[in-house]
């Protein structure tokens, strides 16, 4: 009878390993999970710090920024989410050489922080982004910074040079993938634990590039998926002309991330994105005639986010 007693524990004990292997091996789809009518939130703290020296001259560009953005489900149509985003707060402060200017609500009457007020705190723009996180389009930028323009008193033809100069850097392309940086990170098939998958984001900016990510899945809470992300982008002899000058850059990106995802829904609880790059920039007139600006660079972007359960449409 003993002997059979330590056969049934021996079984119970190698039944119980299996199981716990068969559920840390289990396989996983990570993606989003929205639902009509629900507004998802995303705050966000970012710096941005630059070090260049131009034929001797040391420069220094620090840009400190905070935002709170909504993000709110009007449809879902052919697998496909239509989201309205909406600026709820939007703080900026530059400090180039010790000259800083600064673009915050404390400062209402200040004219540049005016001019962002006008643009994207009183106006929305749409998104179209799939469940693994893909942004498919941005729509309404450009109305967004007409509204915005119109609430200045400036000259037309002023008007349309500052119009011209933000869709060059904050177009809806270059919206386009800041969002994908963000969101597309999501796996097109069920993974394990610690698999890994590529995923890449080009993007039409001011400064035209290519972000190459491999992902993995680092964790598996019980109610959320952490994923962490290495990578770099692609901008070496990428060439752009820009008020009568000629700049081609030939930097050396490195990009880490980790996201915290919440398992129902697929929306971000809280993730890092952390770029550096070094390198340089050649700068001039003609491409004969360039010089070359060693160059430092370094980002970091911490961000959190929630959901607002109670406003379900019917």
């Amino acid at each position: 009878m003993k002997s059979y007693a330590r056969i049934f524990i021996h079984f119970i004990i190698l039944f119980s390993f299996i199981y716990m292997v068969s559920c840390g091996s289990k396989k996983v789809h990570p993606r989003l999970h929205l639902e009509k009518g629900k507004i998802y939130t995303l705050s966000s703290q970012s710096s941005f710090k630059a070090q260049q020296d131009a034929q001797g001259e040391k420069i220094q560009t620090e840009m400190i920024s905070s935002s709170e953005m909504q993000f709110k489900v009007k449809d879902i149509k052919d697998n496909v989410y239509h989201m309205e985003a909406r600026y709820i707060a939007l703080d900026i402060t530059f400090n180039i050489n010790g000259n800083i200017r600064h673009m915050t609500a404390e400062d209402e009457n200040n004219p540049y922080y005016q001019l962002m007020k006008a643009m994207f705190l009183e106006n929305s723009f749409d998104i179209y982004l799939t469940p693994e996180g893909k942004v498919l389009r941005v729509e309404g930028i450009e109305e967004m910074f007409d509204k915005g323009l119109d609430a200045l008193d400036i000259g037309l033809l002023q008007k349309q040079q500052i119009k011209q100069q933000m869709l060059n850097a904050y177009g809806p392309d270059a919206f386009k993938g800041a969002f994908e940086r963000l969101f597309h990170i999501f796996p097109d098939k069920a993974i394990g634990p610690n698999d890994t998958w590529q995923i890449s984001v080009k993007a039409k900016a001011l400064v035209p590039y290519t972000f190459q990510m491999t992902y993995r899945l680092a964790e598996t809470g019980p109610d959320y998926y952490l994923i962490d992300g290495k990578g770099d982008m692609q901008v070496k002899d990428t060439v752009v002309q820009l008020n009568g000058y000629t700049y081609r850059y030939k930097l050396t990106p490195e990009i880490s991330s980790r996201h915290k995802i919440e398992k129902s829904s697929g929306w971000i609880i809280e993730g890092k994105i952390r770029q550096d790059m070094n390198g340089l920039i050649e700068v001039g007139q003609s491409k004969d005639r360039m010089i070359e600006v060693p160059t430092e660079m370094n980002y970091a972007e911490s961000f959190t986010g929630k959901i607002i359960k109670d406003t379900i449409l019917n």
